[in-house]
């Protein structure tokens, strides 16, 4: 490359640029080495379909700026790379000459190579390194800038929005776990709820592909047991009572001993939260052992770094999956159901005579008392007599009565099955359903993995953990300052449920019936609907617990007869 002795370097691609630079460097003595080529490897330049995707037809966010009309934004977005006779993967010689650990790199790329240049870089830096992105409110670092503020390896030193935004972020490499591709078994902990199993389930294809060829034996509770039996990539599960329900030490050490035949080499604890079966005693056989955060039980060999700030549960997985060497950057809840599962689900259908078209799934229930809410059949009254909804009631046997009242509220057909169906056959009826309303619980997690758009109501205890993440979910929100209370509610009264307006969940359900959304969305009871009286928490926006960039916010006020669409740190 004729590289001198200098530490600078800069890459043009555009040989103009690149002779101007040069020149520039020469005149004013300045000891910066230009070069002239692509920065990536030639094949990771997007195609012009791919151009046009990104940045016409499914830009990514709202409120950015994208260069060019769009007539003609592929075609000088093309050219501006294209370039077939200049040498490529520029970027990466130049790392070489610092064994990939550079102290500084600014990126100011072409607006259709941004995010494909910064995660070139982060694939290689092998050391903590100062990362500046200019124009990060521009197509061209937007999604980059969201990935730092996502991802625990950065520390976001400061950022502008001067012009197009610039921000300074520290990047440090998590450590390299050795893990070996052959290994043979692997013991993947998750015993935890049912909810945290099908959001923890996105991790698996992942794990499957990292370790392929590897047996893999899931150990979860028994109530959970079934979500992973028709799993494509569970080898074996080994399904234990649930915290309170071992009947003896006895019964203990018998499930360590058929966990230790298996002769697991790697053990995997995605868990973040910390309960009573997180860590499972008497495992410290196992010669390889992570997990996302420090436990209770288990002497862990690796911690993988996440970091404490509040961040949605899947980028949590995220982290988790590349402290395994997985880069991943967004994960979907999956769920495995049978033909059988459909079958069962077709002849409930058929039997009370819904139309999956005009059906609409309830799930009222929670498992704890926090999250119970008595207007759900308020909210779906007008809206299902009006448009010949019928309704069918889904949950645990616990929940029959909860969904019974709500169903004689909503005062139209339904038919209540709570207890009645398998966890399997229940996703079966949830995926035939035009819609499901409900409680944040593990259905609403299924309603997701299936595919069915779903109204959720999100309390403030674990806001913005769980809830949001995917387009189909609708969510509704009471915001009040008491937010991230980790369900501890110092009230006598569960406001941030109990309160919220059957109106606003009404509003919801219609706006979701009426089309889908590219964004998950929340409706938010706004401040002149809530009465703050003595005693009572005050309203107060949930600014930082939620990426406001990727979310869509709709505020309902008392003395609107539609909802507007504004953002909530404006209300």
């Amino acid at each position: 490359m004729g590289i001198d002795d200098a530490m600078f370097f800069t890459i043009e691609v555009n040989p103009q640029n690149y002779a101007r630079a040069k020149k520039y460097f020469e005149t004013n003595n300045i000891k910066v080495n230009a070069l002239n080529g692509l920065s990536v490897p030639r094949a990771m330049l997007p195609s012009r379909e791919e151009i046009s995707q990104k940045t016409i037809t499914d830009v990514d966010y709202d409120g950015i700026f994208v260069d060019h009309k769009e007539e003609n934004r592929v075609e000088l977005y093309y050219n501006e790379t294209n370039f077939p006779n200049l040498p490529d993967n520029l970027l990466y010689k130049c790392l070489r000459l610092f064994d990939f650990k550079p102290d500084f790199v600014l990126l100011d790329s072409g607006g259709h190579m941004g995010n494909i240049e910064f995660n070139h870089l982060i694939d290689n830096l092998q050391g903590e390194c100062y990362i500046a992105l200019d124009d990060i409110y521009h197509i061209k670092h937007h999604k980059s800038f969201r990935q730092i503020q996502s991802d625990s390896r950065f520390e976001l030193v400061t950022a502008s929005k001067e012009k197009f935004g610039f921000c300074i972020a520290k990047f440090t490499p998590r450590p390299t776990f050795f893990l070996k591709k052959d290994v043979e078994n692997i013991l993947w902990v998750r015993t935890d709820s049912i909810g945290d199993g099908i959001l923890s389930s996105s991790m698996l294809p992942y794990v499957r592909k990292r370790f392929d060829g590897a047996r893999i034996t899931v150990l979860c509770q028994e109530h959970v047991a079934e979500l992973y039996e028709f799993c494509p990539f569970i080898d074996r599960i080994i399904a234990v009572p649930s915290e309170h329900e071992w009947q003896s030490q006895g019964q203990y050490e018998s499930v360590i001993r058929t966990i230790q035949k298996t002769e697991p080499g790697i053990l995997l604890n995605s868990t973040y939260s910390v309960h009573g079966l997180s860590d499972i005693k008497g495992l410290e056989f196992v010669p390889k052992r992570l997990a996302l955060r420090h436990g209770m039980g288990v002497s862990y060999t690796d911690i993988i770094p996440t970091g404490k700030k509040l961040k949605p549960e899947l980028a949590r997985h995220c982290d988790f999956l590349r402290g395994i060497g997985v880069d991943v950057c967004s994960l979907e809840p999956e769920m495995w159901i049978t033909s059988s599962d459909k079958q069962f689900a077709d002849e409930i259908f058929k039997k009370y005579g819904f139309e999956p078209s005009r059906t609409i799934a309830l799930f009222a229930g929670a498992r704890t008392g926090h999250r119970l809410y008595e207007n759900y059949g308020r909210a779906l009254h007008d809206i299902c007599r009006k448009s010949g909804y019928t309704i069918v009631a889904l949950g645990a046997e616990d929940d029959y009565e909860i969904n019974q009242r709500n169903l004689e509220a909503a005062g139209i057909f339904g038919v209540n099955l709570s207890g009645q169906m398998t966890l399997r056959q229940t996703a079966a009826i949830l995926k035939c359903c035009r819609l499901a309303v409900g409680a944040e619980t593990a259905l609403a997690h299924i309603a997701c993995a299936v595919k069915t758009p779903n109204v959720i109501l999100l309390g403030g205890g674990h806001f913005g953990r769980f809830m949001p993440y995917s387009p189909l979910t609708t969510a509704v929100s009471l915001p009040l300052e008491c937010y991230g209370c980790d369900w501890q509610c110092r009230y006598d009264r569960v406001y941030c449920v109990w309160d919220v307006a059957a109106e606003v969940i009404s509003e919801a359900i219609r706006q979701r019936l009426s089309g889908p959304s590219t964004k998950p969305r929340v409706f938010v009871q706004g401040a002149s609907r809530w009465n703050a009286a003595p005693g009572r928490p005050r309203w107060k926006a949930f600014d930082g617990l939620l990426d406001m960039n990727n979310i869509e916010i709709i505020c309902v006020e008392s003395n609107r007869q539609k909802a507007g669409r504004q953002q909530l740190q404006k209300v």
